[in-house]
């Protein structure tokens, strides 16, 4: 097992201990006071309701002596389960690139980080705990992997945007009518309902994590920094212990199913990049703008491998749309130890629109292009 340093902020108050946190405090009162907490959306959510999810996005569990959304960040510590990217894809109005998912079991002093929705039918594994880190700002070298010791600072959040009920509430007369919040016991979702119900006995699953900003666009000392870690590596000489030289090789990868659609999820759109109800397909755009090319077919797919903790980006895939075996050259040079297991883990997907073309775009900016439903 190799140590590996994580550090993601600067200071830290005391880790509880004991029980899991109570995973309906998310929505609670309590939690929502100045503008806090995270808002739930009905069992059958309508296209605006998806916003409530994502506004807050989330929310701190303690803010102490703070106002939301800020407090003051907390030290965990534990074991890394699994690491990988967010096969799903994240939204991509306040994303710039997928995010890197690091799943952690924490030590028993850390476990009253981990809340009631960590451990419960949509939890994570285990009641693991998860740091995301958008891949495009998270350098591979600073991936963990399996077994990895994790030493991780930062806000102690409620993710808003997966309340998940399960299972349900009821509504408060009307027993046999399932609810998720007040509205789903009114008209017109519950015709049968009297007025005045309220939604009661819902068990909400949110998930605790930790959050983590980088100002890599704030100035250090008169310059902007660069990298989030840095490497260090540390050794004994001479070390008498015995090694076994291994070397893996990675010659190519087969993709046997590109995992397109038949269909893409939007029809292939032009529109003039500043006029953007213009369709350039036909005509050109007016002087100084660019033709956009939205939707349709989107290409390409991402996959990292790691050997032993040490992880590497495939090369050459972003033009994937069909089954094909894409040369690699990749060499892992590793010394084991007697006893010990030599792991090969990959992750990945296939690009959609968000990776290919929606990352970076404000709703306002994707709005304009696509317009409502496609966008």
């Amino acid at each position: 097992m190799r140590p590996t340093l994580f550090f993601v902020a600067l200071a830290a108050l005391s880790t509880p201990a004991g029980a899991f946190i109570d995973s309906n405090l998310a929505v609670s009162p309590g939690a929502q006071a100045s503008g806090g907490g995270c808002y739930a959306t009905p069992l059958v959510p309508g296209l605006l309701d998806m916003l409530t999810l994502v506004d807050p996005e989330w929310a701190a569990i303690d803010v102490g002596s703070h106002l939301p959304p800020f407090s003051d960040p907390i030290t965990l510590h534990g074991t890394v389960a699994l690491a990988k990217i967010n096969e799903g894809g994240d939204l991509p109005a306040d994303h710039e690139s997928d995010d890197q998912n690091t799943f952690i079991t924490l030590d028993a002093a850390d476990q009253g980080f981990v809340a009631t929705g960590n451990v419960g039918p949509h939890g994570e594994d285990g009641g693991q705990l998860e740091v995301e880190w958008e891949i495009g700002k998270y350098p591979l070298f600073a991936w963990a992997g399996r077994g990895d010791r994790l030493t991780g600072v930062g806000r102690w959040i409620w993710d808003c945007g997966h309340p998940d009920p399960d299972p349900p509430g009821s509504c408060s007369v009307t027993m046999t009518q399932p609810c998720a919040i007040d509205a789903d016991c009114a008209s017109p979702t519950c015709s049968g309902c009297t007025s005045g119900e309220t939604c009661v006995g819902v068990t909400w699953n949110y998930h605790s994590k930790v959050h983590v900003v980088v100002k890599t666009s704030a100035p250090v000392h008169g310059q902007l920094p660069s990298k989030v870690g840095k490497t260090i590596i540390a050794g004994w000489r001479p070390d008498p212990t015995p090694v076994t030289h291994l070397q893996v090789a990675v010659t190519a990868i087969e993709i046997v199913n590109a995992l397109k659609p038949v269909t893409p999820a939007v029809a292939l759109m032009q529109r003039c990049s500043v006029t953007t109800s213009q369709d350039c397909s036909m005509s050109a755009c007016p002087p100084g703008e660019s033709c956009l090319t939205l939707g349709g077919p989107i290409p390409g797919w991402t996959v990292f491998l790691e050997v032993n903790g040490d992880w590497r980006a495939l090369a050459d895939l972003g033009t994937v749309s069909a089954p094909v075996t894409v040369p690699q050259n990749l060499t892992y040079d590793l010394g084991v130890l007697t006893g010990d297991t030599l792991h090969l883990h990959a992750t990945g997907h296939s690009l959609d629109c968000r990776e290919g073309q929606l990352y970076g775009l404000s709703f306002q900016r994707a709005l304009s292009l696509y317009g409502f439903f496609p966008g």
